[in-house]
């Protein structure tokens, strides 16, 4: 791109090192590149890369300044209780309270797995497609045909199966 010495140069001037200056530059180049579609009505294309130019290098500066307001021995981070299992401790279970009982994680995954091909094929059609694209109605509304209003019924009732046939497999387990 004939514009990107002049975003090099720019950045050069703000960067510490070289590398960082180009790693900058593919960041703009990228951002501008998401907007292409309203570059023909920019006037002027130098002034507007570099504005995208010192916005990505705010962000960066931004980021690594959070990054490193604290260094990881600080006392701070000591009093943050850890989430990962201590080498030769044993794990402590997963558990998920089911109905009143405490059901361990790997046995109610394994439970909906042993139910899934059991549900109603739209059941499992609306619940694959919601659950797929992070919980999205409109996702799980396109992939059943039907309206978004429509879809909620069809995941509640379809909920309410796998509720009843996980806790059926559960019981006989």
């Amino acid at each position: 791109m004939a514009l990107r010495p002049s975003v090099l140069s720019f950045l050069k001037r703000r960067c510490r090192d070289e590398h960082q200056a180009e790693d900058l530059v593919q960041e703009t180049l990228l951002r501008a590149a998401r907007q292409g579609e309203h570059f023909h009505r920019v006037q002027r294309p130098v002034s507007w890369l570099l504005q995208i130019a010192a916005n990505v290098h705010l962000d960066h500066a931004r980021k690594e300044s959070w990054q490193h307001s604290s260094p990881p021995e600080h006392a701070t981070f000591l009093l943050i209780p850890g989430t990962e299992a201590v080498p030769g401790d044993l794990a402590e279970p997963d558990l998920y309270l089911v109905d009143g009982q405490e059901v361990d994680g790997e046995d109610l995954t394994a439970a909906v797995r042993a139910v899934w091909g059991t549900l109603l094929e739209r059941d499992r059609v609306v619940l694959a497609a919601f659950y797929a694209e992070g919980g999205s109605t409109a996702a799980a509304a396109a992939a059943c045909s039907v309206s978004r209003q429509l879809v909620k019924v069809r995941l509640f009732r379809a909920r309410r199966r796998l509720h009843a046939a996980v806790l059926e497999h559960l019981a006989r387990s």
